[in-house]
């Protein structure tokens, strides 16, 4: 036991030290018996698994053990680029947008945002350090088929929606039983081209504004306020 007990608080060192260098965002739990495998490699001593590789069962066991530092969550799936922000750029970004808000009434305030329903990776559950709010596993993917966009006040009154199919043409079946006032359209890509985003404000943006008093504003993005629990839903 006394062996046990230093093997795991060995692997325990390795993935709080691995959390904090990669600040929370990924350890997959196949990660916690290879780190066993290496402490048992580099070190002369018994071997207590087969090929010194533990199974399943010791990784679960592992977490459950030391679940006071260390959880088990869904991550999202995030492109490389994205990972370049931060938090002084998104300091500066919200400071910015504090001077830009100033005298508008909320009403007026407008957030939109475009995402895709397709082609979806898959997401995995990985380990990360308690309290991570957001977990992310940074991969890149390819992204198609169908985009939408999606509006809304600060008050949280929605805008109609804004379909994008990949495709050559717009059929009428794809149009029927949608919500009120949503507008659909085609591209090669399944994304909003320059053509579709005036044509987006034209028929959705300006209609709204049209009956508001005051300053305007119209900014992005939507991504975890709005997008992260309607496809978690």
């Amino acid at each position: 036991m006394k062996r046990v007990r230093e093997l795991e608080g060995k692997v325990r060192a390795v993935v709080e030290k691995k959390l904090v260098i990669q600040n929370s965002r990924i350890f997959l739990l196949f990660e916690v018996n290879r780190h066993v495998f290496r402490v048992n490699r580099n070190e002369e001593r018994e071997k207590r698994f087969n090929d010194n590789m533990p199974g399943s069962d010791f990784s679960k066991s592992f977490l459950k053990r030391h679940n006071d530092k260390i959880s088990q969550r869904v991550s999202q799936n995030i492109k490389r680029n994205r990972t370049a922000v931060s938090p002084e750029i998104i300091n500066a970004y919200f400071e910015q947008l504090k001077i830009s808000l100033n005298d508008i009434p909320i009403t007026n305030v407008v957030n939109y945002d475009e995402t895709n329903l397709a082609d979806d990776p898959g997401r995995k559950k990985i380990i990360t350090k308690r309290g991570t709010k957001y977990p992310e596993r940074v991969m890149n993917h390819s992204k198609a088929a169908v985009s939408i966009m999606i509006a809304c006040t600060a008050v949280g009154e929605l805008l109609p929606p804004y379909v994008v199919y990949k495709s050559e043409n717009v059929y009428d079946t794809w149009t029927k039983s949608g919500p009120k006032g949503c507008r659909y359209n085609r591209s090669q890509s399944g994304w909003f081209d320059a053509n579709i985003f005036e044509d987006w404000v034209t028929s959705i943006i300006l209609p709204f504004f049209a009956g508001k008093e005051g300053k305007k504003c119209l900014i992005e993005p939507l991504d975890v306020a709005f997008f992260r629990p309607m496809k978690m839903a």
